[in-house]
């Protein structure tokens, strides 16, 4: 490849790249599964260049516990979140989690 061709490439995706549309925001909070939006979520918390969305301090304060090992779960589990019933479902009893807080404390020693 000569010094054209790998300009002609860089160009390519530097043009590429800009004109994609790459969601970087999770809007479904990946400790107890709430969908919302940016509006609507309690807080929020930038890690590896994406930006996660949470329902409220106490789900945020779980993941910022351990979020290397909170992705690493979540990309490796189909449902997309830890299924911890936090306290805004369990004062709106929306949704019942599997795990309780000291469960969710233990797998991310």
């Amino acid at each position: 490849m000569n010094d054209r061709s790998v300009f002609v490439v860089k160009i390519w995706l530097e043009t590429a790249a800009e004109e994609a549309i790459v969601p970087t925001t999770i809007t479904r909070d990946p400790i107890c599964g709430m969908e919302m939006d940016a509006e609507s979520a309690g807080s929020a918390y930038e890690y590896a260049g994406w930006t996660y969305l949470f329902c409220s301090t106490e789900c945020m304060e779980i993941f910022v516990r351990a979020p290397r090992e909170c992705v690493l779960y979540l990309a490796h589990n189909r449902s997309g979140h830890l299924g911890y019933a936090c306290e805004r479902q369990r004062s709106e009893r929306e949704w019942y989690g599997t795990l309780n807080k000291t469960e969710v404390k233990g797998l991310f020693r």
